[in-house]
């Protein structure tokens, strides 16, 4: 199947895109938990417990470790939740400045 072509049929096209493995380039664009590929969601799960066993080696000395414990690693947002945020803000920017204006 050649993608180049004006005449590729969608649901082929769609059955490609649905089959791509997490942490591809279009996962990692779009974010989301599929961003991050399996050997990266282990790598972060193996970070945080050395994160959690530093942090509870701290208070070796005291009762208790000093502090929250620390907060997993997470993927990145979606793209969509990014977008919503971003609109979100300049909506109370938009708000803010009509305000001002009005004074």
């Amino acid at each position: 199947m050649d993608l180049r072509d004006p005449g590729v049929n969608l649901l082929d096209l769609a059955d490609l895109v649905e089959n791509l493995p997490p942490g591809c380039a279009l996962w990692r664009a779009t974010g989301g938990p599929l961003a991050w590929s399996e050997e990266v969601h282990f790598l972060t799960a193996l970070l945080h417990r050395l994160d959690v066993i530093t942090w509870q080696n701290t208070g070796m000395m005291h009762a208790k470790p000093k502090g929250n414990a620390p907060d997993p690693v997470s993927p990145p947002p979606a793209r969509g939740e990014v977008d919503a945020k971003a609109a979100v803000i300049e909506n109370k920017r938009a708000r803010r400045e009509a305000r001002r204006a009005n004074r």
